[in-house]
């Protein structure tokens, strides 16, 4: 059996690698990846956010450990917003030949795994992926993926 990984991601879908950066180091966090969160009546959001972990976050301010920072065009402003949600369920992820673990963080999300034997799609809406495909239960905890359940 080979052993099972998860790639870190570097890009955002709002801010690019540098920008990443900053703000790991603006909000001393470190960042998790790109998922959608909840809207109030339950349902996921179509846009997702980019998600950071910060280990001792102020709560006397209400901010708690996952954060997602995003860019809002109608109104050319960043906004920042609790994403516990993006990170408090269960999500699933598809295993390459080569170990890679891949996971889809929103509607339309399309990943290959590197060694290209696998790819899923479809966020926490629906998923596709290759026939037959090993799939296993991911968690992001303390803001690390882990496979939590294999299927």
């Amino acid at each position: 059996m080979v052993e099972m990984y998860f790639d870190k991601p570097t890009e955002g879908y709002h801010f690019n690698k540098n920008q990443i950066k900053m703000l790991e180091d603006m909000y001393k966090a470190k960042y998790v990846g790109a998922f959608c969160t909840k809207r109030k009546d339950g349902t996921w959001h179509e846009m997702p956010v980019d998600v950071f972990y910060n280990s001792s976050p102020d709560t006397s301010k209400g901010h708690k450990n996952y954060f997602g920072v995003f860019y809002d065009h109608m109104n050319d402003t960043v906004m920042i917003t609790d994403a516990t949600s993006a990170v408090s369920e269960k999500m699933t992820g598809v295993v390459a030949n080569d170990g890679e673990v891949i996971v889809s963080g929103y509607r339309h999300d399309y990943r290959k795994s590197r060694d290209g034997s696998v790819f899923i799609d479809g966020g926490r809406d629906y998923l596709r992926s290759v026939i037959g495909a090993n799939t296993v239960g991911v968690m992001v905890c303390e803001g690390v993926m882990q496979v939590v359940v294999a299927t």
